[in-house]
């Protein structure tokens, strides 16, 4: 026959006491506001729920910097009147090149690029000419800073957006380059989350003539 003492018993009946305790609140409301009635929440391993994998289309934020760029370059040099054309984005070689209408001019245009980079600090593109032209490429350390900054900025609109569905214990977390892990343990319909989730939203700002005529189509 197996003998406890006293002390082993009530210790044991103790730690039983305790978890069943510790076990309550998550099976009755809390009785007042001042107790730490703070519930177990299951991860997805345990309660099931929703997974998804999102991706960030990085060609699509390079583009878009690319034609922020362009902009730059119309404003820059439209005082100066060294190029008659729109400048054209090449997503493919990551610039945008620069049609000067006078080849004497190029360096002149390039050198006003030059300084405009140098204005915000480190220069997030290199400026360099070609035969009547003058092309503005992306660096590759600003490319990979700036896909890093998507990352993290789509990573926070995921988390926002979640929170207003009321999701509890959500798990959002960066995977391999341009990836994001969603869990969202006890959601059992992932299309909501989804169409949640793939709602775009874009401010830009850009810059007006307000003593224009809307009458007169503005040209470069």
């Amino acid at each position: 026959m197996i003998y406890f003492s006293r002390l082993k018993i009530a210790l044991i009946l103790g730690v039983c006491v305790l978890g069943a305790l510790l076990c309550l609140p998550n099976f009755l409301p809390a009785p007042a506001g001042w107790l730490p009635w703070r519930q177990v929440h299951l991860g997805l391993d345990l309660r099931g729920g929703s997974y998804l994998l999102l991706e960030v289309d990085m060609a699509a934020v390079v583009k878009e910097r690319l034609e922020s760029l362009a902009d730059g370059a119309r404003t820059t040099l439209r005082p100066a009147r060294l190029t008659n054309q729109s400048p054209a984005v090449q997503l493919a070689q990551n610039r945008v090149l620069i049609r000067i209408g006078n080849p004497s001019q190029v360096e002149d245009a390039a050198r006003l690029l030059r300084e405009a980079a140098r204005t915000g600090g480190t220069p997030e593109y290199d400026v360099a000419t070609e035969p009547g032209a003058v092309v503005m490429s992306l660096s590759p350390v600003m490319l990979r800073d700036r896909a890093e900054r998507a990352i993290a900025q789509s990573i926070e609109i995921v988390r926002r957006r979640i929170d207003q569905t009321g999701v509890l214990d959500p798990v959002i977390t960066k995977q391999g380059e341009n990836r994001i892990v969603v869990q969202l343990p006890g959601v059992e319909d992932p299309n909501r989350i989804k169409e949640l989730i793939g709602r775009t939203a874009r401010m830009t700002f850009r810059l007006l003539d307000e003593t224009a005529n809307p009458a007169y189509r503005l040209c470069l």
